[in-house]
């Protein structure tokens, strides 16, 4: 599960770090991702059985995800900025 909630934030948080660097990171990004939104969602749901479990996982999936986007948007756009 660190594996999917991982890859996004570390490409986010650290656009300017060497691969190794971010792969070597991102186990800590996808523990911060998961205690973060298990936090909020037992806070919501009152407890974490059944739908409340699977609510955090997907936020923190589809976070992560997001996260990943935006990363490789900004990848891109400097990219193309220091071709120009």
């Amino acid at each position: 599960m660190l594996s999917l909630c991982r890859a996004g934030w570390s490409r986010l948080a650290l656009q300017d770090a060497p691969p190794a660097v971010r792969a070597a990171l991102a186990p800590a990004f996808g523990a911060v991702a998961l205690a973060v939104t298990t936090l909020i969602t037992a806070r919501a749901f009152g407890h974490l059985d059944g739908v409340g479990s699977a609510a955090a996982v997907s936020v923190a999936l589809l976070g992560s995800m997001a996260a990943g986007v935006a990363g490789l948007r900004a990848d891109r756009a400097r990219a193309a900025v220091a071709d120009a």
